[in-house]
């Protein structure tokens, strides 16, 4: 019963992949963001031990701090929360 509901299912919606232009800078900052902070903080953390990873002074923490001063910790909560107005798909593209 339960694999004829499986088979039943849609298994892909298509998305309309037409971006407003503030979704196409959203997608380019999350990209800039990615190449220029979590690919090389993640290069250098992953030499490190557990331990200094989270230990004081670690880079794990100048990431934290970036991603907080430039709002990306509330890209999915709701503006009534203090989040951002973004919609669903914008909040799915970072």
């Amino acid at each position: 019963m339960l694999s004829q509901r499986r088979r039943s299912a849609p298994v892909y919606v298509d998305l309309n992949k037409n971006l407003t232009d503030e979704q196409k800078a959203i997608k380019q900052r999350a990209h800039e963001f990615a190449a220029q902070v979590l690919r090389p903080a993640s290069i250098e953390l992953d030499r490190l031990s557990p331990e200094d990873v989270i230990a004081k002074g670690s880079k794990l923490w100048d990431v934290f701090r970036t991603a907080y001063s430039e709002g990306w910790h509330i890209r999915g909560f709701p503006e009534e929360l203090g989040g951002t107005h973004l919609d669903t798909l914008s909040s799915h593209i970072v």
